[in-house]
């Protein structure tokens, strides 16, 4: 992710890094999924048009308005049963 940033010049929360990722893996941006634990790049995921799972840090909590629009993690290790789940 740190060529990806380097790459387009932009930062967060610029979509960009997330549209190259999505381009560099040969997929679709709504086909993947963004974890992220920043106001910013929740914003950036959110715009890439990704699903986004947020694990929030306790110490510097995202903006509610933009966690309202994630699913929220309380622990990464709770990632992989998150993404069995259907999504809506």
């Amino acid at each position: 992710m740190s060529q990806v940033c380097h790459e387009r010049g932009t930062r967060k929360p610029a979509p960009d890094v997330y549209l190259r990722a999505a381009e560099l893996l040969g997929a679709e941006p709504k086909n993947c999924a963004a974890v992220e634990d920043t106001t910013n790049g929740l914003r950036a995921a959110l715009a890439a048009g990704m699903t986004v799972y947020a694990v929030p840090n306790p110490h510097f909590p995202p903006d509610p308005s933009v966690l309202a629009r994630t699913t929220v993690l309380e622990r990464i290790t709770d990632l992989p049963e998150a993404l069995q789940a259907p999504l809506g």
